[in-house]
């Protein structure tokens, strides 16, 4: 299960790493399975597949399983059930908010990346990797 928005402290360091760098790392937001559940996904999305009668955004995503190229993908939660649902919990919401000094927030765009890395090695690494 998600985290709360009660389970997240953002301090005003926090705030000010936002604005200064124009991102924040974030605590763990979701437990081991549902980053697997979201893992499983982002593969699915990236194949072109869909839960919904939508449209994928940019045209039908078509990237091999075992390319090392990254993968992005705009507004996958318009195709995929768990995305959406992912994207929308209320904790996201709150982040969202807090940095944007609202109330209220929408999705207007997301990107979906998957970049694979390299590993200990220099070998291209397509596994662990999706986010």
């Amino acid at each position: 299960m998600p985290l709360s928005p009660n389970e997240i402290a953002i301090t005003d360091s926090d705030l000010q790493t936002y604005r200064d760098r124009g991102y924040w790392i974030s605590p763990v937001l979701f437990d081991e399975e549902e980053i697997e559940t979201i893992r499983h996904e982002v593969v699915r999305i990236c194949k072109g597949e869909r839960d919904f009668d939508t449209m994928h955004w940019q045209g039908t995503p078509n990237y091999a399983a075992d390319s090392p190229d990254m993968r992005q993908v705009c507004n996958g939660w318009w195709v995929n059930d768990i995305m959406q649902k992912m994207v929308k919990t209320p904790v996201i919401g709150h982040i969202g908010a807090t940095f944007m000094a609202t109330e209220t927030v929408r999705i207007w765009h997301d990107q979906m990346l998957h970049k694979p890395g390299l590993g200990p090695d220099g070998d291209k690494v397509l596994v662990n990797n999706i986010g």
